[in-house]
């Protein structure tokens, strides 16, 4: 068998370190191709280095494994919850605790930096601070911190989880998230059918409500549903795995319709972000341990997601007043600000992301534990999730 379970309850999908140490690895692996796809024009400043920026062209795919790990990542926690209204509400606060926590202190700073920086005398636009401040819009261009946009996305795929979940009381849950993906799948299929245009300059019809990153997103759960019973991936998929997120990676680097309308992004470097998920759930699966430098710095995505245009734009800044010295002082601060940058992430990571979000699960741990049944109390779980 290549999945298989014992007859008696198998033991959680994790590493001897209690986390699902690959995945974080791999949520590492994510925030540092988004890292890299932002950095090309401080690359390209460097003449040294200039060409291997379009090795980064790509990198934004990242974001397509974040939805996928999200996916998984939520839908599993669901499972050790009852579907009550009560219930429900606990577990919608701490969803929104666990972004709004993180997020606002990074937008303060970027806000307040931003501001200081020459040039942005007129920051921050006002007519934004609605969408800004409460991730009410996933355009990119709505909002004060531009990688924001994907965190009103996480906020909409949580509440249809959730209703999903809670709400609905048709077939099983894993029954409603195929259904569920179907209706995206088909929707967004009839529109790039009737209208191509239409779709490929993203002017359908109720976009962001039947969006294409939904699929990614609702394919991680289906995922954790699958493995809900803590099967061990056999090994010999691991190559499987790597095939189907490979040809994913080629289709989208090779197409610019399959890197860019949603639903056939869905199909490229969703499956690719899958074939990534699937590969680490399978090293999860047989305790292997991952890297440590990687698993800290899944650990801080979070906070290097949020804060890396910011010091991008003041890596920037700096790259330009440094020019009159020469290309080798260039080159040597431009080949600093991969390592400069993970680790004022990591320590934001450290002294603000983490304690505020520790505070936030204080508020309502009580009643998180009385909600989940004592056979699950010891379940695993994606560190950070």
């Amino acid at each position: 068998m290549l999945l298989h379970s014992s007859a008696r309850p198998a033991a959680p999908l994790a590493s001897g370190s209690g986390r699902l140490e690959w995945l974080q690895a791999a949520r590492g692996g994510a925030a540092l191709l988004v890292l890299m796809f932002h950095l090309r024009p401080l690359i390209a400043g460097a003449p040294a280095i200039a060409p291997s920026a379009v090795l980064w062209t790509y990198g934004f795919c990242g974001v397509d494994i974040f939805f996928v790990i999200s996916g998984f990542v939520v839908a599993r926690s669901l499972q050790s919850l009852a579907p009550t209204a009560h219930v429900g509400g606990l577990f919608v606060a701490k969803r929104l605790l666990r972004i709004f926590s993180g997020y606002w202190p990074a937008l303060a700073l970027t806000v307040v930096v931003t501001m200081w920086l020459p040039g942005n005398e007129n920051f921050p636009p006002m007519a934004k601070m609605w969408d800004s401040l409460f991730l009410l819009s996933p355009s990119l261009f709505d909002h004060w911190l531009g990688t924001a946009w994907s965190l009103s996305y996480e906020l909409y795929f949580y509440g249809c989880l959730a209703v999903l979940f809670f709400a609905v009381r048709w077939g099983t849950f894993y029954q409603r998230l195929v259904f569920a993906m179907a209706v995206l799948l088909v929707v967004n299929a009839a529109c790039y059918v009737v209208d191509r245009e239409m779709v490929e300059t993203g002017h359908q019809p109720m976009r962001h409500w039947f969006a294409g990153f939904g699929i990614e997103f609702l394919a991680g759960s289906c995922l954790a549903e699958l493995l809900k019973h803590r099967p061990v991936i056999s090994k010999k998929l691991i190559p499987v795995f790597a095939i189907f997120g490979l040809l994913g990676l080629l289709m989208g680097t090779s197409s610019y319709h399959f890197a860019n309308v949603e639903v056939l992004r869905a199909g490229s470097y969703g499956l690719f972000g899958l074939g990534v998920v699937l590969i680490a759930l399978t090293l999860d699966s047989h305790a292997l341990r991952a890297p440590a430098w990687l698993v800290k710095l899944g650990d801080s995505s979070f906070s290097l997601y949020l804060l890396h245009p910011l010091l991008i734009g003041i890596y920037g800044w700096l790259q330009f007043r440094l020019m009159p010295s020469g290309p080798y002082w260039v080159l040597a601060f431009t080949l600093s600000a991969v390592p400069v940058m993970l680790l004022v992430c990591h320590g934001w990571y450290l002294a603000v992301e983490r304690p505020l979000h520790r505070l936030a699960e204080r508020v309502i741990g009580l009643e998180r534990q009385k909600a989940v049944p004592a056979t699950h109390a010891n379940a695993s779980r994606v560190a950070v999730d």
